[in-house]
């Protein structure tokens, strides 16, 4: 069996291959990956595949050509969809939800790239998809979509231009998620962290937990262990950068003590004060683990860490890309040296003024 990839051809090319190719080795295909808006040449409405279990579909545009095959959708292992950016905002039609998010369809796999959903919770129904990559508006669409899916294994979730449902701080009627082995989750917004923290100390299977997010409620390493951690017996990979509000104003040592136990001890972590509008801190588990560093201030180098000496996590950073922001301070030279040696990003220094453009920098 093959896997096809059409989404870069030349449209040239692709005319020969639909007319020539296709038909001959249509029953030998198992994936095929292709741009929207050239569906109906490469899967007519009347041609079948019939080994075919994956789909990939790049470049969707508002009403998107694909709408035509939800019905075949169906009947599918994995369904890759990738809308164009300018469709983060729009919201799929009600009918995407009716066809996927199905006891009759035959999902395992269901990604959804640059388009963030709210979910209607009269068009979504029980399904058995294992697999799901998506972003959502609000918490509230996070828990109707989790209880639909009793075979969910693998989350990865985004919570983006958050608007608060009418049940966002108070939906407690979760499924028991019972095969969740992996859950992921990112937002900028500010969510209801109390409320996530009751859905995850009830996900007794998971083994891998990574969060990335902002929050008005206290969190330090105490109630990371006791409320969640403690409740998570299988679990072999937490990592996290979380920017909270320190309402308490505690100082950033006591803070930081919070996250030495004989548990934080041998998980590794940084902290440092974000000045926002109030004092926040960004606290975050070494090596540092996400590919995006967002909000990063020039008050970093006055980090405090559980551990003497970060520089052993350093080469295992994942990080790929830096969001600087700092209204009070210039970032000095020094401060680009630390980030350098601490978040390797194999960059030159003199490079930097074009890199951070907007950031203010002291000589």
């Amino acid at each position: 069996m093959w896997a096809v990839d059409l989404s870069t051809i030349d449209k040239h090319v692709l005319n020969e291959y639909c007319q020539i190719f296709l038909p001959k080795i249509r029953r030998h295909i198992k994936s095929i990956k292709f741009d929207d808006k050239n569906i109906h040449r490469i899967i007519p409405i009347s041609t079948t595949y019939p080994n075919m279990c994956s789909l990939s579909i790049t470049d969707i545009g508002i009403g998107g050509k694909y709408l035509s095959y939800l019905e075949l959708f169906k009947q599918l292992v994995s369904l890759e969809l990738h809308f164009d950016r300018q469709q983060c905002d729009e919201n799929i039609p009600n009918d995407v939800y009716s066809n996927l998010f199905r006891s009759n369809s035959q999902l395992q796999i269901l990604l959804l790239n640059n388009i963030c959903i709210t979910i209607n919770d009269k068009s979504i129904h029980p399904c058995f998809i294992k697999k799901l990559r998506i972003d959502l508006r609000s918490l509230y669409d996070l828990f109707i979509l989790l209880n639909n899916l009793p075979s969910i294994e693998y989350v990865n979730v985004g919570i983006r231009n958050v608007i608060e449902r009418h049940n966002d701080k108070n939906f407690k009627k979760f499924s028991s998620l019972s095969r969740l082995k992996e859950f992921i989750f990112f937002t900028i917004q500010i969510v209801n962290y109390r409320s996530l923290e009751l859905l995850l100390s009830q996900c007794s299977a998971l083994e891998h937990l990574s969060l990335d997010l902002d929050s008005t409620q206290f969190i330090d390493g105490y109630r990371l262990e006791t409320k969640l951690l403690a409740k998570l017996s299988k679990l072999k990979r937490f990592h996290f950068c979380l920017r909270i509000l320190n309402p308490y104003l505690m100082n950033i040592d006591n803070y930081v003590e919070t996250f030495k136990s004989s548990y934080w001890l041998n998980h590794p972590i940084l902290c440092f004060k974000i000045v926002l509008r109030r004092s926040y801190y960004c606290v975050f588990s070494l090596p540092f683990a996400f590919h995006h560093f967002l909000s990063l201030s020039s008050n970093i180098t006055n980090y405090r860490s559980n551990i003497d000496d970060i520089s052993i996590c350093s080469k295992q950073n994942k990080l790929k890309e830096i969001g600087l922001y700092d209204t009070y301070e210039p970032f000095s030279l020094g401060t680009f040296q630390f980030i350098k040696q601490t978040f390797p990003l194999n960059v030159d220094l003199e490079d930097i003024k074009s890199l951070f453009p907007n950031a203010k920098i002291m000589q």
